[in-house]
């Protein structure tokens, strides 16, 4: 198959649904598939995750904008998108700049002629379902966040994604829990498509260290001030909690750290390249996030046979930690004192490290490479095939 991934910002990233992208492609084009990236960015810095030259990479920014969409850019910089006015207005500046985006797809799609198109993430969704208009080629949305987190605000951005998605064929999340809470229309076409995840050889490592670590950017929604709160709780013996991750957070950490006097047992590492060998060391991950598109650090560690620890009432974690089968979830949300007693557990009681460690990586096999790129070409396959056999495409998207 010709298959068409558009996505917004890809140059300059690092993120892991921009992984999943190159895993799945490069995967896609190992099978036999033709597989082209279309993207969208200012920067001309390559991405941080490398793509092979097997996999077509076309960047469609143009720095001459016509005026109008010069216009709609400097707008939401001035007022940002919580300071312009609601509602249609806002989703008629984001949709202005994606314009010239959109018609230079159009022209691709023209010339092309792919058998599917595949929106990622939502600026990738909203460009192509412009671009593609009424072309009889079948298109898949791919949403790779907790609903949560896309559409809690209703920007101009969330308001034009969930608009664009009724253009559609299919509607793919990597968790089933995330379906839940679309509409109707949506949850019809929705599918399930595993994040592909390096799992490693699923063996745990025989020797570790006593270090609970955690892995993300330092950022609110990762509540890791919560986790020193619960650190500063826990009966430690020895221990060593390390924080791998950058991120506007570090002065405030950095000033917790001080004020619970725990500068002896955390470590504020950084960025960390090589986090696989955090994971070989560490002998429990937590991951104290309020929500997750998908736990996508969580799945590593367990792959690696690291037991886990998450709340239970988050999104894109409760879908991967099975309560002492592979980690433990605490039930009080947000609770320090909750999260103090589950890695106070995990610390006294090596047999049960042990056995959670051991369970920990059947869990997550689904999400293997080769296992996730089964169900994503097997999907993409149906999915031309409905089409196909319909006679037609999806209905226009509302403007």
């Amino acid at each position: 198959m010709k298959i068409v991934f558009v996505i917004g910002r890809l140059a300059d990233t690092s993120g892991g649904a921009e992984r999943v992208l190159r895993d799945i492609s490069e995967g896609l084009v190992a099978r036999g598939h033709e597989v082209t990236i279309l993207s969208h960015s200012r920067s001309q810095t390559p991405s941080r995750h490398a793509f092979s030259s097997a996999v077509r990479h076309h960047n469609l920014y143009s720095s001459k904008a016509p005026l109008r969409v010069t216009l709609a850019v400097r707008l939401q910089r001035a007022f940002g998108s919580t300071g312009l006015p609601a509602g249609s207005v806002q989703k008629a500046l984001f949709r202005s700049r994606l314009l010239p985006f959109a018609a230079k797809i159009a022209r691709f799609l023209d010339e092309a002629r792919p058998d599917l198109c595949v929106g990622f993430m939502g600026e990738g969704i909203c460009a192509l379902a412009l671009g593609r208009g009424t072309r009889p080629t079948s298109a898949l949305a791919s949403l790779h966040s907790a609903p949560e987190r896309l559409f809690g605000t209703l920007d101009g951005k969330a308001r034009l994604t969930l608009d664009a998605l009724d253009g559609y064929d299919a509607v793919s999340f990597p968790l089933q829990e995330h379906i839940s809470g679309m509409e109707e229309s949506v949850r019809q076409r929705a599918i399930v498509l595993p994040n592909p995840v390096d799992l490693g050889d699923g063996t745990a490592c025989a020797q570790r260290s006593p270090v609970v670590a955690a892995v993300g950017r330092l950022v609110p929604l990762k509540r890791f001030d919560l986790l020193l709160g619960a650190w500063a709780r826990c009966v430690r013996d020895g221990w060593m909690l390390e924080i791998h991750g950058e991120g506007p957070e570090r002065p405030r950490l950095e000033a917790l750290v001080r004020a619970n006097g725990l500068a002896e047992s955390v470590v504020l590492a950084g960025h960390t390249e090589d986090v696989f060998s955090v994971y070989r060391r560490a002998s429990v991950l937590v991951h104290p996030s309020r929500f997750e598109g998908f736990g996508l650090v969580l799945a590593e560690a367990m792959g690696r046979g690291v037991p886990v620890v998450g709340f239970a009432d988050a999104p894109g974690v409760r879908s991967l930690i099975r309560d002492q089968v592979n980690g433990l979830l605490v039930a009080e949300p947000g609770s320090e004192s909750g999260l103090a007693e589950a890695l106070t557990r995990l610390m006294q009681d090596a047999e049960l490290r042990a056995r959670l460690g051991a369970d920990a990586p059947a869990t997550v096999e689904s999400y293997r490479l080769e296992n996730a790129l089964d169900a994503w070409e097997s999907a993409l396959v149906s999915i031309v095939g409905a089409v196909q056999r319909s006679g037609g495409i999806s209905p226009s998207p509302r403007r």
